[in-house]
């Protein structure tokens, strides 16, 4: 490898660890399990389409990452934070020095740009309804450390990677809306939600500090806190078993009640014993992450399990 590739390529990796990959799950989640809700009741699905709303909705979520970061970093909460986690805090890039206010407000805008931009051409073939979707995907994004020193960031981030990315991966297949897809998107956006929440205990104090009154700033970094972490944990399976008996979503979304006991219990007991201990904290972060991931996942399962069955049968 010549010395010009290896920098490139060091930039490269640079740049996509700057959009917090680990956390991009948080969109890809609800736009698969929209478009599969499509295939699996209206046998709709369009791979293009598909593909593109997962690279628009990838390119907005890595956009409001790296705002987030500048942001946070312009306002001085990550530079005073003591209290960073692999989960929480911000990243490194700002703060070390690695890279530059203005190159990762611009890296910010461009990738926003490009979601605007799929959203532009897909309310130009489809419809005027995901123009609408995507900027209010794309502002919230953006504007997310405005919206949350205002305690409404989690509300934000609980309908854009709920309700409004699952709808709109279901109305891109389907140029339609019903209750099915929004039915579905309550357990994923309480959960993504409760991700949100849970991170923001380490980030109290720096928050705090700076103004930055987010609901867990608001509530105080107590039991209370916890008791709404809890309540969305729980809302989540709540939403889903209600979802199974109004017939909204098959029997077999009953598969994801697997990670109750694997990973939505062990992390609310931790958050509960351990909400003033940050270093304690960190594995109800990650419990939290993973009940995400997995009841995600095991919701589309269960969706397509459903079609396997009727088809069989």
């Amino acid at each position: 490898m010549t010395e010009v590739s290896h920098i490139k390529y060091s930039s490269i990796k640079l740049w996509f660890n700057a959009t917090r990959p680990k956390f991009l799950t948080a969109v890809i989640i609800p736009i698969i399990l929209g478009s599969v809700i499509a295939f699996v009741y209206e046998n709709a699905f369009y791979p293009l389409y598909f593909v593109l709303a997962l690279i628009g909705g990838i390119a907005l979520h890595a956009g409001t990452n790296i705002a987030n970061d500048y942001f946070d970093f312009k306002s001085g909460t990550d530079i005073i934070n003591k209290e960073v986690t692999p989960f929480s805090g911000g990243s490194d890039f700002l703060r070390e020095g690695i890279l530059k206010p203005r190159d990762v407000l611009v890296a910010s805008l461009i990738l926003l740009g490009i979601g605007i931009a799929i959203g532009l051409y897909f309310t130009f073939v489809i419809g005027w309804f995901l123009l609408v979707l995507g900027l209010i995907g794309a502002l919230c994004g953006f504007f997310y450390v405005a919206l949350a020193s205002k305690g409404l960031g989690e509300v934000a981030i609980g309908i854009n990677f709920g309700p409004l990315c699952v709808l709109g991966a279901y109305y891109v297949q389907t140029v339609k809306i019903t209750l099915v897809p929004l039915i579905a998107s309550i357990p994923v956006a309480f959960l993504i939600t409760a991700v949100i929440w849970i991170n923001q205990f380490p980030d109290y104090v720096a928050d705090k500090e700076v103004g930055k009154d987010h609901l867990v700033v608001r509530l105080g970094r107590s039991l209370s806190a916890v008791r709404v972490y809890h309540g969305l944990i729980l809302g989540t399976y709540a939403a889903i078993a209600l979802g199974i008996v109004f017939s909204f979503l098959p029997l077999f979304c009953l598969i994801s009640f697997i990670t109750l006991p694997l990973f939505a219990i062990p992390g609310m007991k931790i958050a509960h014993k351990n909400y003033l201990n940050t270093p304690k904290l960190i594995p109800a972060q990650a419990m939290t992450v993973m009940t995400h991931l997995f009841t995600g996942i095991l919701l589309i399962v269960g969706f397509l399990i459903r079609y396997i069955v009727l088809i069989v049968l």
